[in-house]
């Protein structure tokens, strides 16, 4: 058989007998894949203790001849092999520890002492033997040993609450599998660092999904950055050291990477105690191989795909262009994926107030990037990805843009408007490409808003009371004819523009119409010129004083309209107090996309009519033309017809 073994610290292609079964407890395995990974570089490198043998610790393959003594193994059967074994006598053996065991028993260390996988064939104890699960292929689990090793270092860590700030130290496989278990373990805090621009640009492909932060170790000393959990899998002492100064006070470092046994590193235990810091270490994989089988089967081609994982499978005889390329960190290109996303035609996209507010600097969105504008529209599904169940090609589908992480204390509070890595700071088209386009990718839960959450939060609305709605874009019309709808009748519309102020009565509903210089007069004429609701809908910071200033005791103030960042309002602490106000804020959609579409059924024709609404529509190339008419307001909301 094909062997590459270690001899005279250096590695050959050999031929060598087929191993034969001597003893009872034997299990003769024909290799079908088997990994190369660091420690073998640190092998070969002379930098890991290792005796002259077959190398190849990693590996899977079939049964093909069994001692008398095994049982539960058959010829044939698909199996994975732990490199690792014990005496089953020992303090430690006896005492759960089996990886602590001084002689490892006979069979211990395949492929450091003894023949290891990187041949075709290999000889095992029965007890480090385990049946691949069906459905699990033997390519994907010869992935299992270093997720095992993986699975006991998440116990020992064990709890991350979610929300943690967790810095991965090593982008190689093993760093790369941390981040898919962590990633599957719903963590989006999560930065890597990692040294090899190679293998920085690999991981970009792998994370785009996954919102995780990619960073230079320049970048980190650069930054002020803090984490509560760092996980160190370079085994390489100026790593280890940059990320102890970078724990959090109570934060955990867990050692993962194997360093040279003669490396040193400083630590200081001033810092140690008082940060009250956890040092911890992985030693190999005692009783995990059944975990790491599970999450592969569970996980399955969505985390352990080799093409996203960067893993390339070779011929044994072409072992020195692996060997090159995994020195050099290369990976393989990563064709963009949308397992899980829904690729939409859009058929129309808005421009509201938010994207001239954009395009004039005045609201935050993607400093980084390039990107399509365009955070409201609808159209039609032509793709889905193969994890999709929701979708299929022809659903006329409303996107809703914003989507939470899923996994901090607001998503799971029920506010996922509030998410500080998703909400408004992961907006399609705002901060990722939106609808501005003929298409548009997004993920499978956003195609199904924010006027229906205002109106929870304002609620409730008294019919009779007397409502001010400030400003009559699309965003006050809209209102205009919700509160129509819902029997409102007392309600009186502020507008500067006069020409939206003429296109409002298209509407035909019998609210007052009136100018901020006519409130004004209206207010010095009579002190007691007062409402019981305010909806602010311009963002603009005098409108707002104005409204609050018009509120009677006991009113409610909704500022629904997006001021720039840097927007100011003056209030009095004590008017708000003496009058018993109430102000609300609405940030974006949470769970309201039904109730919009609801709202869109009952209203109809009768009020959702484009004239009537002041909405004009304009192809992509008239999108100067678009917004030059938004700006001056000789149009409510302009909208692309695609």
């Amino acid at each position: 058989m094909d062997a590459i073994k270690l001899a005279n610290k250096q590695i050959q292609l050999t031929t060598a007998p087929i191993p034969k079964i001597s003893l009872p407890q034997e299990v003769l395995v024909k290799v079908a894949y088997s990994g190369l990974c660091g420690t073998d570089l640190h092998i070969i490198q002379g930098k890991f203790p290792c005796s002259q043998v077959i190398l190849g610790h990693e590996f899977s393959g079939t049964v093909v001849d069994c001692g008398s003594a095994v049982k539960n193994l058959t010829k044939g059967d698909h199996v994975v092999v732990d490199p690792n074994n014990s005496c089953y006598k020992c303090h430690f053996c006896h005492s759960k520890n089996p990886h602590f065991c001084p002689t490892g028993g006979s069979y211990a260390n395949l492929g450091t002492r003894n023949d290891g996988g990187w041949a075709d064939y290999c000889i095992c104890s029965m007890e480090q033997i385990h049946k691949v699960p069906e459905g699990i292929s033997l390519k994907m689990a010869a992935l299992t040993e270093p997720l095992s090793c993986i699975a006991h270092g998440w116990d020992l860590i064990s709890p991350i609450t979610v929300g943690r700030d967790i810095l991965v130290m090593g982008g190689g496989i093993i760093g790369t599998l941390w981040i898919c278990l962590l990633h599957s373990h719903g963590h989006r805090r999560v930065t890597i660092v990692e040294i090899n621009p190679l293998r920085l640009q690999s991981l970009k492909t792998l994370t785009e999904d996954f919102n995780y932060n990619l960073k230079t170790p320049k970048d980190l000393e650069n930054g002020r950055n803090e984490f509560d959990v760092i996980i160190d899998c370079t085994g390489h002492c100026p790593a280890i050291e940059l990320g102890m100064s970078l724990l959090n006070r109570g934060g955990k470092f867990c050692i993962f990477g194997v360093a040279p046994p003669d490396a040193r590193i400083k630590l200081s235990p001033f810092d140690i105690a008082k940060k009250e810091l956890t040092i911890i270490s992985v030693k190999v994989n005692p009783f995990s191989f059944p975990k790491a089988l599970a999450l592969i089967d569970t996980l399955g081609e969505k985390y352990f795909d080799y093409r996203k994982l960067g893993v390339k499978v070779f011929k044994l005889e072409e072992y020195p262009k692996a060997l090159e390329l995994l020195k050099m960190g290369t990976k393989l290109e990563v064709p963009k994926t949308t397992a899980d996303g829904v690729l939409v035609k859009v058929a129309y996209s808005g421009i509201c107030g938010t994207d001239l507010h954009i395009i004039q600097g005045e609201f935050p969105c993607n400093p980084n990037n390039t990107f399509t504008l365009g955070h409201e529209f609808s159209g039609t599904v032509v793709e889905v990805g193969q994890n999709v169940t929701n979708f299929k090609p022809g659903d006329k589908v409303s996107v809703d843009p914003n989507n939470g992480c899923k996994c901090c204390k607001f998503c799971h509070s029920g506010n996922p408007h509030f998410c500080k890595t998703g909400g408004i700071n992961n907006t399609i088209g705002i901060y990722r490409d939106g609808g501005w386009a003929n298409y548009a990718l997004c993920p499978e839960e956003q195609p199904i808003s924010c006027l229906a959450h205002g109106w929870d939060i304002v609620s409730p609305i008294h019919v009779g009371e007397k409502i001010l709605v400030t400003g009559a874009g699309i965003i006050g019309n809209l209102w205009v004819c919700a509160l129509h709808l819902q029997g409102h009748r007392n309600v009186t519309v502020s507008e500067p523009n006069t020409a939206r102020l003429e296109m409002l009565k298209n509407l035909d509903t019998g609210f007052t119409l009136l100018t901020p210089d006519q409130l004004v007069k209206n207010q010095q004429a009579d002190p007691n010129y007062l409402f019981d609701v305010a909806i602010d809908c311009s963002g603009y910071p005098p409108a707002v004083e104005h409204a609050i200033s018009l509120l009677n005791s006991g009113g409610k103030l909704c500022i629904f309209g997006v001021a720039p960042p840097h927007g100011r309002i003056s209030i009095a602490p004590f008017d708000i107090y003496m009058k018993e106000m109430k102000i609300f804020g609405v940030n974006i959609n949470p769970f309201s996309f039904p109730k919009s579409l609801g709202l869109l059924e009952a209203m109809g024709d009768r009020y959702l009519n484009y004239d009537n609404l002041g909405i004009k529509t304009f192809t992509l190339s008239q999108y100067q033309e678009a917004i030059d008419c938004l700006k001056k307001g000789t149009i409510a909301k302009a909208v692309f017809k695609l």
